[in-house]
């Protein structure tokens, strides 16, 4: 699942009954019991006119290192690499989505 947050609300669907529900789904892992694997979040927003996102796992690219960083433990990780490119996501939106109140909640 990808929610994409906007620089207008700021982070308009940390403010809407319809999307609290479905982030809620993902998190507790509801959408999922049926379901061989889980469901996961990504979240995509701009800063400072680039493109950031934070994912529920390695990108491919990350997921190749990863894979080489398991057979030659000297190379670097793929885990290393997305923590530094997540380090760049604007941490102010994030921060939206953990005070979260859904009594206060639009339609």
């Amino acid at each position: 699942v990808l929610l994409i947050l906007d620089e207008v609300g700021p982070a308009t669907p940390f403010t809407r009954v319809w999307c609290c529900f479905e982030e809620a789904v993902i998190v507790l892992n509801l959408g999922s019991r049926q379901a061989a694997t889980p469901l996961l979040l990504d979240i995509a927003a701009v800063a400072d006119g680039s493109p950031q996102m934070l994912t529920g796992g390695l990108v491919q690219e990350e997921t190749e290192i990863e894979k080489k960083h398991q057979k030659h433990p000297w190379e670097p990780s793929g885990w290393n690499y997305k923590s530094r490119r997540e380090a760049a996501f604007p941490v102010a939106m994030i921060q939206k989505g953990l005070s979260i109140d859904i009594a206060k909640a639009e339609a």
